[in-house]
């Protein structure tokens, strides 16, 4: 796989960031942790030079980078993959790019993220009824989960 991100960066102006899907619970997620870390990067308040550490830092809510890294083990053969550009949206160009690549690697491509709610309780260091005692509401305990998670992106703006 590091063949592949070396391939997607050399083509386009692509960072590759490799990460353990099953405590990323959506695509909202990474969504919210790449425009905070777009904007990081643009107001001069990131704490990383690199913007895929950056990024991890962002995305499980965490201000010091070893504690992030930590939470991001990647232990078997499926990983989630995000791209990121110095702009909020991939070109066309480099969709295709990166499609192709991904494809003669025989990757199978899905465009969701659908993390494991213990993997990410265990992770967060969420404990049983936390969240409602917090809160934070929704219909589902995947719901209530995101919430929390989306709040925990914004809290590193103000810790910073």
């Amino acid at each position: 796989m590091f063949k592949v991100k070396e391939e997607i960066e050399k083509r386009t102006d692509c960072k590759v960031v490799f990460l353990n899907p099953k405590i990323v619970l959506s695509q909202k997620q990474v969504e919210t942790s790449i425009l905070h870390t777009l904007r990081a990067f643009k107001d001069g308040t990131n704490v990383s030079r690199n913007m895929e550490i950056e990024f991890i830092c962002y995305l499980f809510g965490e201000r010091q980078i070893k504690e992030a890294k930590m939470k991001n083990k990647i232990f078997n053969e499926t990983l989630g993959i995000v791209f990121l550009t110095k702009e909020e949206a991939l070109s066309n160009k480099e969709n295709k790019t990166i499609k192709r690549i991904l494809e003669n690697e025989g990757a199978k491509i899905e465009r969701k993220f659908k993390g494991d709610l213990k993997e990410i309780f265990n992770e967060f260091k969420v404990k049983k009824g936390e969240l409602e005692r917090s809160g934070f509401s929704g219909k589902t305990l995947k719901d209530k989960t995101l919430k929390f998670l989306i709040e925990k992106v914004a809290l590193l703006d103000i810790l910073k």
